[in-house]
Formats: C-alpha cells, structure tokens, sequence
C-alpha cells in the first residue's frame, strides 16, 4: 500500500512490521497438536491460508489435509454451502443485498434489520462477511 500511495520509504518498515504480526498470528493462533488454525473450523484455515506469508511452507500442506479432510468428514457438501450462501430469499446473505427495504454494499448487524425500524443504524459490520462450517 506505501508503494501505491507513493510513501516508498516507509515500504521497508511496514514489510517488516507485517511479517512480525504474521509471525505473531501463527504463534497464537496455530494448535501445533491438531495441526490448524483456531478452533479448526473451516473458515478460519481458508482465511488464513489466503493471508500472505501467514503460514509457514512446512505447516501448510498438512493444513490443506485438515481442511480437505474436515470438508469430507461432513459430507463434502462444498456445493451445498455455495448453494446457501447464494440465496437471496430472507434470511440470507443475499437477502441483505437483494430486498424490497434497502440493497446494502455491506453485511447487516441482524439478520433482521428490515423489521427493526430506524433503531438499527449501522450496516456496516465486515467482521460478518465470512462464513464458518
């Protein structure tokens, strides 16, 4: 990002700064003995697979092994899960986007937000956007 907004000479420092919080992240987040990230759930190894330089080359081929095992273990129903996720009917992600109240560019707080009236200001919660299994 120092590179694209032309603050070149800060590109060094915030590298190093990004490699010392991956570093920091797989610390804390990895359980060595089970072999993935945080609870083991699905979302959280996909997203941290696609953080870069967050998993260590000899850590991640056994994750990919969890995470494909964890997907057949429960049915292999990754067509299922694109299926949900890709309704627009109430309730659904794509019911946030795609309704007669309001069409959103971020995930609501509540599921309900249409029903709870001028109450519910904020829209804005991204933390949502990621779906565990």
């Amino acid at each position: 990002m120092s590179q694209i907004i032309a603050f070149t000479n800060d590109t060094q420092s915030y590298t190093i700064f990004y490699q010392q919080l991956a570093e920091e992240f797989h610390r804390v987040f990895f359980i060595l003995s089970a072999e993935y990230y945080a609870d083991g759930m699905q979302a959280a190894q996909i997203l941290t697979l696609a953080l870069p330089n967050v998993v260590p080359l000899n850590v991640r081929d056994s994750l990919l092994r969890h995470l494909i095992q964890d997907i057949n273990n429960k049915g292999n129903h990754y067509n299922l899960a694109v299926e949900l996720v890709s309704l627009i009917t109430y309730p659904s992600y794509g019911y946030m986007f795609n309704n007669p109240y309001e069409n959103v560019t971020t995930m609501w707080e509540l599921w309900d937000v249409p029903m709870k009236g001028p109450g519910m200001d904020l829209r804005n919660h991204n933390m949502f956007t990621s779906i565990g299994a």
